[in-house]
């Protein structure tokens, strides 16, 4: 296994780590910091192998130019190694779920030209509907790059880096690179 192939695993263990650390965001976090790490040293090896080899260098770096995502999370690693650990925007959104019951009747009054109610007629109420049982409060976490303009969470873009990742080192193996 090449060590290109080694990372991407690497990185695809820290992506399912996150997904289980969800719900608590220093987990997330430290999932997420190395998941930047390993994903990111996936494309180091191969500029290093590219520093060799002048038509390797040139195809490497119109991959790294012609994907935003990969710029973006280059970016985020050299922050998250060299400056401070990246920050993330938590957003826990809870989901209360309850049950309404409503009845109804109908009373008809009859009238003389005066007013007066001369008689009168009302239907017993409904009977309430058969209720399920409330469902317990759920919570659910997401996670946003501040400075990321798409819409996509934390989780679809390391998805997203992820397999852009993933296609540059199957395509630089079919070129016979790796």
């Amino acid at each position: 296994m090449t060590p290109e192939r080694w990372k991407l695993n690497e990185a695809k263990y820290f992506l399912n780590g996150m997904t289980q650390a969800a719900q608590n965001y220093n987990s997330f976090s430290y999932e997420s910091s190395a998941f930047l790490t390993s994903a990111r040293s996936a494309l180091q090896y191969l500029l290093e192998r590219a520093k060799k080899n002048p038509a390797l260098k040139v195809w490497y770096d119109q991959q790294m130019s012609s994907h935003p995502v990969l710029k973006f999370f280059k970016d985020k690693r050299d922050i998250n190694i060299h400056v401070q650990p990246v920050t993330l925007q938590e957003e826990i959104r809870v989901h209360i779920f309850d049950n309404i019951s409503l009845q109804d009747s109908v009373r008809a009054e009859l009238r003389d030209s005066e007013g007066n109610v001369i008689q009168f007629a009302q239907s017993p109420p409904t009977p309430p509907p058969h209720l399920a049982k409330s469902r317990d409060p759920e919570a659910s976490y997401l996670y946003r790059f501040a400075d990321w303009q798409g819409n996509e969470d934390v989780l679809e873009l390391c998805k997203r880096y992820l397999a852009e990742v993933e296609n540059i080192i199957r395509d630089a193996e079919q070129s016979g690179w790796l």
